[in-house]
């Protein structure tokens, strides 16, 4: 059941009607009840007041008849002549009952003076007479019985006082229809109820005018109500023109229903705006990933071509290099080969006084090894040559690495300022953008070992070939010193001299010669291992670049994902 705070306003009203009419009925129902009862104690008042002054009568009998003034059967008699002669209204009577219920006196039916009435009982069981005397030994009272106005007609209701005279031992009454005071209740009811009818119809009638004039226009306003909810700024506001509650309902709906167009025409505008300024960013994020895309990833490009160029020119001189060290044992053995020679050649000095022709045979033998060994270290010359121009090569492939790698750290840097700008969203490319710069960081470092590696190799590399123009030069003075021994030596004592002091330069430049192919051979080896090194951080600069290339792809991918 619903609260009555959540009734409807027309049930409130049919509610408020229904309670007027109760209370009026209530109301109506006290007064009448009030009247009745007024009318019994006026009726009763009545009763009393006539009985009283018989009763008053009857004693001043009695009291003669104790002054001896009459004797008391004369004062009994006069006493009953007295109540049957004395009425009152138009049917009032009196009447005087004994003690044991004998009918002493009774003005309207003489007949029953002297019978016994004490068994004489109305229609509803009420013992008359009894009840009457027992009234008047009380001190006095009432009795209700039904009495028929005559012998035809049916017992009416009536209502009888009664009072004990004690001189002469009656019960002294009088009574009266109160079937007029029912009558008359009847009359004031009936005329009440329809008051409280009339009432009660006008109370319907004026709450129905009432509940429609207010029901019907909220019922109006909670429809506007409900179409301004769904958006409807076209519906019409009734009322307005009312000055009372529901006029300023109205009115108010209507100041509501412009505010709510002005806010809703707002909300579409700020709408309209915020999707022009959501297509402008995603056009601006689309341009700045094709304009990433276009710079960063020709960088990227070109820095893996670099990359396989730098790979490619390293394995180039790795090969050069090995060719190198080769060629170098090849010489280190010549030159072994050659101070073996220069040792058989001062064993042959010692013994040239034995016999001169061993001695030209092994001065021409040390020739021609002399001329091979010219030959050897022209060809280790070239050989170093070579060497030294793959080196410049592979510092100008460094130089052109550590330009890019500049160029992408300066990228890197540009990516983390836009990355910063970008917020929220830059967040994936400004770890990409680190991982760049990074990435640059190491590439310059290695580029710059590199560089320290290839400037000692070319160094090395110098050193090489000036050692092997001594050597050149030495073997030459060794072939020039053995053609001066083949043309004198007659002259075999200062020749062999000549030949020993020769001989001990020759055993010592094939010594430097040993010595400096050594060292080419060491600055080959490491050399190699430089250049190894470089392939592995190539190697690992052209993985770095790939994955490079995946974070950026990935990067652009978020972007535009996110401008879609």
């Amino acid at each position: 059941m619903l609260h009555f705070s959540n009734w409807p306003v027309g049930r409130k009203m049919f509610a408020a009607s229904i309670i007027t009419t109760i209370g009026i009925a209530v109301l109506a129902a006290i007064s009448l009840q009030a009247m009745r009862s007024q009318m019994m104690d006026d009726r009763r008042a009545l009763l009393k007041e006539h009985v009283t002054a018989i009763v008053s009568a009857v004693d001043a009998l009695a009291d003669r008849a104790k002054k001896g003034e009459l004797t008391k059967d004369e004062a009994q008699e006069r006493a009953k002549s007295l109540i049957r002669t004395s009425w009152y209204a138009k049917d009032g009577y009196f009447f005087a009952n004994s003690a044991e219920g004998i009918s002493l006196v009774h003005a309207a039916k003489p007949s029953l003076e002297g019978k016994d009435l004490s068994g004489l009982v109305d229609k509803n069981g009420v013992e008359i007479t009894k009840g009457l005397v027992a009234a008047a030994k009380n001190g006095g009272g009432y009795t209700a019985y039904g009495w028929p106005r005559s012998a035809d007609e049916a017992p009416s209701p009536k209502l009888a006082y009664s009072v004990w005279q004690k001189d002469f031992n009656w019960a002294i009454g009088t009574g009266i229809y109160i079937d007029d005071v029912d009558a008359i209740f009847m009359n004031q009811a009936l005329e009440l109820g329809g008051i409280a009818i009339v009432i009660l119809i006008l109370t319907f009638g004026f709450s129905i005018v009432i509940s429609r004039s207010v029901t019907v226009p909220l019922k109006d306003v909670q429809g506007a109500i409900n179409k301004i909810a769904e958006g409807d700024h076209t519906v019409e506001i009734k009322y307005t023109e009312q000055t009372n509650e529901i006029g300023e309902i109205s009115s108010a709906l209507n100041k509501l229903k412009q505010d709510v167009k002005e806010r809703d025409d707002l909300r579409a505008s700020a709408l309209a705006q915020e999707e022009e300024e959501n297509r402008r960013r995603q056009e601006e994020r689309v341009r700045l990933a094709n304009t990433f895309e276009q710079s960063v990833g020709a960088v990227v490009s070109a820095l893996t071509g670099a990359a396989g160029d730098i790979q490619q020119n390293a394995q180039t001189v790795n090969t050069a290099i090995r060719s190198t060290s080769t060629q170098a044992s090849t010489m280190a053995a010549s030159a072994d080969q050659a101070s073996g020679n220069v040792q058989t050649v001062s064993a042959a000095a010692e013994e040239l006084s034995a016999s001169i022709r061993e001695i030209s045979s092994q001065v021409a033998q040390g020739s021609a090894i002399s001329r091979e060994a010219v030959e050897q270290a022209d060809s280790t010359n070239k050989e170093v040559q070579r060497l030294n121009e793959a080196a410049q090569r592979i510092g100008d492939v460094v130089s052109l690495i550590q330009d890019i790698a500049e160029q992408t750290n300066l990228l890197a840097l540009n990516a983390t300022i836009e990355a910063a700008r970008a917020g929220e969203a830059g967040k994936g490319f400004a770890v990409v953008a680190n991982e760049v710069k990074s990435l640059a960081s190491q590439t310059a470092k290695a580029t710059e070992e590199i560089s320290e590696q290839i400037a000692g190799m070319q160094a090395a590399t110098a050193n090489s070939a000036k050692a092997i123009a001594g050597i050149s030069d030495t073997i030459s003075q060794i072939d020039s010193i053995s053609a001066a021994i083949a043309s004198a030596v007659e002259e075999q004592g200062a020749a062999t001299e000549e030949i020993a002091r020769n001989i001990q330069q020759a055993s010592t430049g094939t010594s430097q010669v040993t010595e400096i192919v050594g060292s080419v051979a060491k600055s080959a080896e490491d050399s190699g291992a430089t250049v190894e090194g470089m392939v592995s951080s190539v190697h690992t600069m052209e993985t770095q670049t790939k994955k490079l290339n995946q974070e950026v792809a990935q990067f652009l991918g978020t972007i535009r994902g996110d401008a879609a």
